[in-house]
């Protein structure tokens, strides 16, 4: 998840800061990764997006969280999960 979500921010936000945050709180594991890039419209997108949708789709499947936010101002993507999940 961590991978897929560094390389999309790497490929199409056009980006000068990206940053990557972990907390564990509790029994779940908490990540966020945000970038200063471009943004992208997450409803026009996830129409045609498979990778997104995988991705949310794999965090479902264990019982975890996936969540995008994305503007003109960049994107942030945050996820958590079980650590017995991991």
């Amino acid at each position: 998840m961590t991978k897929e979500t560094l390389n999309n921010a790497l490929k199409y936000a056009n980006a000068s800061h990206i940053s990557l945050s972990m907390e564990i709180k509790e029994s779940k594991i908490f990540f966020l990764i945000s970038d200063n890039g471009k943004g992208f419209e997450v409803e026009k997108i996830r129409k045609t997006a498979n990778g997104l949708k995988n991705m949310k789709s794999r965090m479902t499947e264990i019982g975890g969280s996936f969540e995008i936010n994305s503007s003109q101002a960049g994107t942030h993507v945050s996820y958590s999960m079980l650590i017995s999940s991991v």
